[in-house]
């Protein structure tokens, strides 16, 4: 379950969709699970993690520090990005060639899927 990973995990990186089961899946009780000295990584989507939790497990030092791609409000102004022990990007997850070239090969499929009426992709 989430408490048992936050318990065990050294760095917990985040690969889900946002939703609204997924709002704020991690928060301050998650983030107060972890280990101290703990990394946290979202390159999924913007409000799975609640920053104003993050902002004190990161100032508190209770995390050693956190890796995000995307915030809940964009662009991001907040004080996040002053912390020298966030590293943020600015939704770059999918700029590497090989993800570029497999998001059109899925499109491509899309569309002919769609003029032969077969079922889209997930």
């Amino acid at each position: 379950d989430l408490d048992e990973l936050c318990i065990k995990s050294d760095i917990l990186s985040l690969h889900l969709p946002y939703n609204e089961s997924t709002h704020h899946i991690i928060n301050e009780k998650n983030l107060n699970l972890m280990k101290k000295g703990s990394y946290i990584v979202n390159i999924s989507r913007g409000g799975l993690v609640d920053e104003t939790a993050l902002l004190a497990a990161l100032k508190s030092g209770h995390l050693a520090g956190a890796a995000l791609d995307c915030f809940e409000q964009e662009p991001y102004e907040g004080e996040l990005r002053n912390l020298e022990t966030v590293q943020i990007t600015a939704h770059m997850g999918s700029y590497a060639r090989e993800t570029r070239d497999l998001m059109e090969q899925e499109a491509s499929q899309l569309l002919v899927n769609a003029l032969h009426e077969k079922k889209l992709l997930k």
